[in-house]
């Protein structure tokens, strides 16, 4: 039997207890991959809901809710959320109406366009700029024009 306290059997030891060890992480490192991926998939798909806002950041959300949102509507909403961004850099980087603050919302594929504007030329600028827009399917109008004298808002009652 060797000698426990030997140079050998100590450094035999060390190799032992390292490809054991080894080996057990290779194990669960393989074994553990597929969850490892779904975890990868749930945290982009998560990420892809916040951004589309139907999940709030930090929101607890289980993998069957997400996989309900994504059976649902995520790609329309997507789809709507950069038709909404194209129009809103389309009103930006025309120096017409760079300077004219509407809201803009798209819903199926048309635009939702809210806010006041100073006149009916303003109006019509914005439908011109937005009418150019690739993928609308339509534009409805929520603007409100200020023709030559402040109008009360919608809210506040008439004197």
């Amino acid at each position: 039997m060797a000698k426990l306290d030997s140079p050998r059997y100590t450094v035999l030891f060390a190799t032992a207890v390292c490809v054991v060890c080894a080996l057990m992480v290779s194990v669960a490192a393989v074994s553990l991959q597929p969850r490892q991926k779904a975890n990868a998939r749930l945290y982009m798909e998560k990420n892809v809901l916040v951004a589309a806002g139907l999940v709030q950041p930090g929101q607890e959300v289980s993998i069957a809710q997400v996989e309900k949102f994504f059976e649902s509507d995520v790609r329309a909403r997507l789809v709507d959320l950069a038709l909404r961004a194209r129009a809103r850099a389309a009103l930006k980087s025309n120096p017409a109406t760079a300077g004219i603050d509407v809201a803009i919302d798209a819903k199926d594929g048309r635009l939702i366009l809210r806010g006041i504007v100073a006149n009916d030329r303003e109006q019509a600028l914005c439908h011109e700029v937005i009418g150019s827009v690739a993928g609308a399917a339509g534009i409805e109008d929520g603007l409100t024009t200020m023709s030559g004298r402040m109008k009360t808002f919608p809210q506040q009652p008439r004197k």
